[in-house]
Formats: C-alpha cells, sequence, structure tokens
C-alpha cells in the first residue's frame, strides 16, 4: 500500500455493459497470451518411451556412428543414448565420444564407464539429448580416436522426463555375468533407470532387476546392450546381463528425474551446477570447472549460459549459502532440481542482508523456476522511508528485477521464498511477466508485487502466508492479472491497514478468482478499470472491508463471495472521487453493511446497482427506511442542491448510504 486515501462512488448504470464487456475482453486476452506460454511448461505426463531403439553401428577405424530415428522427436521430449566401443589392445587407448550432432537437440554425457584386459579397451558412454524445436531424424556420433573394432550405439525417445540426473554408478570387470554398477539410493520414486553394458565378443542375455533388454547382440567383436526401467518407487538402480565365457565388460547407470526440460531447451547450452563432498561447488559445461563460492559458480554459470543466446542452467542438489547476490542475465533459464536450497548467512544487522537475486538491469527472456530460497531476516525488520531502509534498499529483496531500463518475458514460478526483510518477489518496468505457483512467506514487505510500469503480467497459483503490507499487489502497473492466488494473515504495516489483494495507481487489472482471509482490508482496488470478479473472502471475523475501493473509477465488483466482515463491500472518504462502479450478483454473509459513498459531481443523474444478501434496512442520517425485496430506492440530486440528495422524497445532506447485511434476502438498490 503506498498510503492512498479517499474514495468516492459514482455509479453510471448505463456504463454496465459496455465496462464489463471491455473489461471481460482484456481478462480473456490477457489470459490467452499468457496461456499460449504455459502449454511448453507443463510436465508431458507419465514417463513414457515413445519410441526406439534405433540402432548404429561404425566398423572398425571409423571416426563416427550414424543412425537414424524411426520418426521426428517431439519437442519437449528427451532421447537417451548408451553407446560402447571396443579398441585393440595394441592401440593403448579407449576409443570415446567426442559429441553428438542433431538438429534441434542438445546433447550431454551423463555417465560412463571403462574396462581394458589384455584383449580389449571397452568403454561404455550414456548421453541425454534435449528436444527442441525442429529437431532432425539424423544423428551423428563422433568418436575419437576411432575404434580399431567398432561402435556401436542404441537410442529411445521418452516423455515425462527432465534429462536431469538423479543418481549414477559405474563398473567393469570380467567373467560371465556383467553389472551396471548400484546407485545410491534414488531421491524420486517415479524415474527413468537406463543403463548400458559393454562386452567383448558375446551376445547379452537375460536382464536382471525388472529391467527390459534392446540389442545386446554380438557385433564385430563388441556387444552393447540398453537396458531400461521405469520405476515407482525410490530405491537403488543396478541391472546386469549374462555374457557369454569370461568375457570383460564395462557398465554405467543413469537415474533421471520426472518432469519436463526446461523452457527453450533444444536450442541453447545447458550448465549443470552441482557440489562435491568437500564443500566445493563444480559448473559441468562440457567439461568442469570447480570453486568454493557458491555465490561465483552460479554467477558464473548463468553468464556462460547468457553468452549461448538460450542457455540452461539446472541446479542439481543441496544448500548454496550466497555472500553475494545471483544477478539475472537474458536468455537464460535457471531451474533448480527438488531439494535445492538457495540461502544466505544469517544476517546479524540490516546492511548484512543480501539480495538473494537481484538485477538492477534490463534483462530478456529469464526464467527462474524452482528451488527453495531463504534469506533467513530472525527477527530484523525494517519499514519504508527510514534512513536504514533507504541505504539498504536493494539488500532486501529476495528475487527482484528493479531496473529503469525496461525487462521482457520474465517468468518466475515454483518458487518457495521466506524470511526476507524487504518486497519478496518484486518486478519492476517489465512486460509479459509471469509469477506462477510461487509461495512466499513471511516477508518484511509486499510478498509478491508488479510494480511500476509493469504491463501485460500475470501472477497466478501463488500462495502468500503472513508478511506485511499487501500480500500480491500492482503497483503504477497496467494490463495485469491476479488469479488463482490464496492470500492469508498478512499483517500491519507501520501502523497502516494491511491488505490482501490489491490493485494500486493501475490501469485495467483483473482480479479473479482468489482466496482471501484473515487481512484488515481483504481487496483494494485504487486504479482505474479494474475487474473484480469470482474471488472468496473471509475475513475471519475481525476483517474491516471484504472488498474497499478507494479512488477508483471504473470498476465492475461481480459474482464474488464475502464473509466475516464488518463491511462485505464499501468505500473509502467519500470526498474523494471514485466513479463508475457497478456491484453485480455478489453474496456476503455475517457481515453488517454494505456501504456505498456517492457525491455529486455535477449536473445530471447518476446510477448505480448492487446485489448482496441484506435485510434490505436502508438508513440515511440514522433515519431507517424499510423496502420490500426487490424495490427500487430513488436518489437525484444536482450540483445546485450543494450536493444533497432525497432518498424517496426524503432530503439529506449526508452522502452515505448504509444497507444492513444478513444472509438470507436480497435487495437491489438502484440510483438514477
Amino acid at each position: 500500500m503506498r498510503y492512498t486515501v479517499g474514495v468516492i462512488i459514482i455509479a453510471f448504470a448505463v456504463c454496465l455493459l459496455l465496462l464489463l464487456s471491455a473489461v471481460i475482453a482484456t481478462y480473456v486476452t490477457s489470459v490467452t497470451e499468457q496461456s499460449v506460454d504455459l502449454v511448453s511448461n507443463v510436465p508431458s505426463g507419465p514417463i513414457a518411451l515413445v519410441q526406439g531403439n534405433a540402432k548404429g553401428y561404425s566398423g572398425a577405424y571409423n571416426d563416427a556412428i550414424f543412425l537414424s530415428m524411426t520418426a521426428t522427436p517431439v519437442k519437449g521430449n528427451v532421447l537417451v543414448a548408451v553407446i560402447g566401443t571396443n579398441a585393440a589392445y595394441m592401440n593403448g587407448e579407449f576409443s570415446a565420444v567426442s559429441g553428438i550432432h542433431q538438429t534441434g537437440v542438445t546433447w550431454s554425457k551423463k555417465a560412463g564407464s571403462t574396462y581394458q584386459d589384455g584383449t580389449s579397451y571397452l568403454n561404455t558412454e550414456i548421453w541425454a539429448g534435449i528436444v527442441g524445436s525442429s529437431a532432425s531424424k539424423d544423428i551423428v556420433i563422433d568418436l575419437s580416436p576411432e575404434p580399431s573394432f567398432s561402435g556401436v550405439a542404441n537410442v529411445c525417445e521418452y516423455s515425462g522426463i527432465s534429462g536431469v540426473v538423479d543418481k549414477t554408478a559405474s563398473t567393469g570387470g570380467s567373467g560371465s555375468v556383467a553389472s551396471t554398477g548400484t546407485t545410491p539410493v534414488t531421491t524420486q520414486s517415479k524415474e527413468l533407470w537406463v543403463g548400458g553394458i559393454t562386452n567383448y565378443k558375446t551376445t547379452q542375455t537375460t536382464p536382471t532387476t525388472g529391467f527390459t533388454l534392446f540389442d545386446g547382440a554380438t557385433q564385430d567383436h563388441l556387444a552393447v546392450s540398453y537396458l531400461q526401467k521405469i520405476v515407482t518407487s525410490k530405491g537403488e538402480a543396478f541391472s546386469g546381463t549374462t555374457i557369454g565365457g569370461g568375457d570383460p565388460w564395462a557398465g554405467c547407470i543413469v537415474t533421471f528425474l520426472p518432469g519436463a526440460p526446461p523452457l527453450g531447451s533444444g536450442a541453447g547450452s545447458i550448465i549443470f551446477c552441482g557440489q562435491l563432498g568437500n564443500g566445493s561447488y563444480y559448473i559441468d559445461n562440457g567439461g568442469y570447472t570447480y570453486g568454493t563460492s557458491a555465490s561465483n559458480m552460479l554467477n558464473t554459470a548463468i553468464t556462460q549460459a547468457s553468452a549461448t543466446g538460450n542457455g540452461n542452467v539446472i541446479v542439481l542438489n543441496g544448500t548454496w549459502t550466497l555472500k553475494a547476490s545471483l544477478v539475472p542475465k537474458s536468455n537464460v533459464n535457471f531451474t533448480c532440481q527438488p531439494g535445492v536450497i538457495i540461502t544466505e548467512n544469517t544476517p546479524t544487522s540490516l546492511g548484512d542482508s543480501i539480495a538473494l537475486m537481484l538485477s538492477t538491469d534490463g534483462v530478456n527472456n529469464f526464467i527462474v523456476n524452482g528451488g527453495e530460497w531463504d534469506a533467513r531476516k530472525g527477527s530484523l525488520s525494517d519499514f519504508r522511508l527510514t534512513g536504514t531502509w533507504f541505504a539498504n534498499f536493494y539488500k532486501y529483496f529476495g528475487i527482484a528485477i528493479y531496473s529503469d531500463t525496461p525487462s521482457t518475458n520474465i517468468t518466475i514460478k515454483n518458487v518457495l521464498l521466506k524470511n526476507v526483510i524487504g518486497q519478496g518477489i518484486d518486478l519492476f518496468n517489465c512486460r509479459d511477466a509471469l509469477i506462477q505457483n510461487c509461495t512466499v512467506i513471511n516477508a518484511g514487505d509486499n510478498p509478491i508485487t508488479l510494480d511500476e510500469k509493469c504491463t501485460n503480467s500475470v501472477i497466478e497459483y501463488c500462495t502468500v502466508v503472513g508478511g506485511q503490507d499487501v500480500g500480491i499487489n500492482t503497483w503504477a502497473a497496467s494490463n495485469c492479472t491476479l488469479q488463482f492466488n490464496k492470500v492469508s494473515d498478512v499483517t500491519q504495516y507501520s501502523g497502516a491497514s494491511h491488505w490482501g489483494i490489491a490493485a494500486e495507481a493501475s490501469k485495467n487489472i483483473n482480479i479473479l478468482n482468489n482466496t482471501v482471509y484473515g487481512c484488515d482490508y481483504n481487496i483494494v482496488s485504487t486504479s482505474e478499470n479494474t475487474f473484480i470478479y469470482g474471488n472468496t473472502v473471509d475475513g475471519k471475523r475481525f476483517s474491516e472491508f471484504g472488498i474497499e475501493l478507494q479512488e477508483s473509477k471504473n470498476t465492475v465488483v461481480s459474482y464474488n463471495t464475502v464473509t466475516g466482515c464488518a463491511n462485505a463491500f464499501g468505500t473509502y472518504e467519500p470526498w474523494k472521487q471514485t466513479a463508475n462502479v457497478t456491484l453485480q450478483g455478489n453474496v456476503g454473509f455475517g457481515s453488517e453493511y454494505v456501504t456505498l459513498s456517492l457525491t455529486i459531481l455535477g449536473n445530471g443523474k447518476v446510477s448505480a446497482s448492487s446485489s448482496w444478501c441484506n435485510y434490505g434496512l436502508v438508513s440515511v442520517n440514522g433515519a431507517n427506511y424499510q423496502f420490500p425485496v426487490g424495490s427500487t430506492v430513488v436518489l437525484t440530486a444536482t450540483e445546485s442542491s450543494f450536493r444533497q440528495f432525497s432518498l424517496n422524497g426524503t432530503s439529506s445532506t449526508n452522502n452515505q448510504l448504509s444497507i444492513l447485511m444478513d444472509s438470507n434476502k436480497v435487495v437491489t438498490v438502484s440510483f438514477t
């Protein structure tokens, strides 16, 4: 809230159809545009084998394997390849995969194993490819050096997996039973487990532990098995096959997490960030970079991904304790896998705090997806307009893009953010932004905000618990939608009333199908062209207003349900101008009043319509007038009457009309 005060309703019935249709048109356009963008973000359902295996073979001393999928891979799916090579002992080195080339697919190595004896140098590798737009069926796998015997590759396509690795294992040996190795217990119940075993000369059969075997046939001193299992429970992943004689073999296994690949993947690089057991961190960008600073490593990965023009940063595991803010950059998808915590050392003073993620420059095409973000503010707090607030303003954010330079296409989704001194998620001067399925707990200032100059943006399916000032709001924004959110128990801020959801000093704002409870003022508009529709408010018996307007113009309040508030609907400070308000189809239970504060600004007639559950008892200047259900109350006034009005012929100098509420009667009151 920005301490905007004052409200007057001048409700023109003639504008109802035009206003309602215009606002609904704005809503439909906004939601449709965002829905198009959301389709590719939704996980593709259960894990399933789409096609495969497709097999390719190199032959001796060939430096590439060529193969083609039966059908064109589908965008958002993942290809998994098991590749084996065999080099003769006289070469003295392993033949390995140096790269995989396929239009529209981004490939990276996930696991590998080697084993050598006096006869062979065996190498097994598992790779994954994220399918992007306009993918080709044709795949080229480069080998270096070329194998003296042969190379074999098997590729399958899957839906419902992310391409992100959970666990791996590798092993090697000789004998009649070959193995993939055994992983630690997996972290997710629903995963895809893929194993690969390469052996010398003899065919592989009889897969163990419920795996399905693809290939395994002997071809020029080499047999490669592709082992697959789609699981529904956690466990140690391992499998094996039976081979002839005492042949040497090399095996490995990868478990893949469920979900959808990062947005935009398939056209840019994928950079993995992980942790080692010794307290250090690594970046896997086709080669490894190591460091001891979580902030430096993550920011380096973001910078590298941005440089590719469409890069993906995937944070794999553990707690990342920052000493400096993460800095968003253009053309990056920043994804945290389940279990990732991004935090800071507990600040001992206000000046010690840092924003967890902050850009003060314009950013385009940036996505934050997932993670638990904890600013650890403890008992620290501050308020606007204090000296410490101005000094530490940028240190108080949770996740924010706050720049005078416009930003576009910003998405923040699936984030849990808590314990921030100032604003939680705050976007300033952003166009086409989406904040989706985020939870903000115990923010010191506005938990979620579309701030000044934001336009064509959406906040949806978010949850705010506690915090101060306004739970979810727009401030000086335009053409934005706040929908399907839940806000509860927002508390007072430096003595000011606390609001649940608000459109402040904005234009063309839709507040749709939200649930708000336990706030002093639950839904508030101080804006122009606001559509407040289908919301549910429970004031918990101490709220002042369910829905309130302050200097709000051209507002439709339609089909909302309000309970437990002193005033189901009302306006604030009637000497301020609130104009063109339509109340339609709303229901109020357990509330005392619906308050319409009216001021006549010129010659002519004004009108408003309201339908709420109420007694039908109308009071003006303390005098009560009982009207039958459905009756019409006529109010007339002109500028020459000094803004006095008469109620059915009885003159009044008070510009406030109250309708006492009840739960079992509906009265329509019209002013013309």
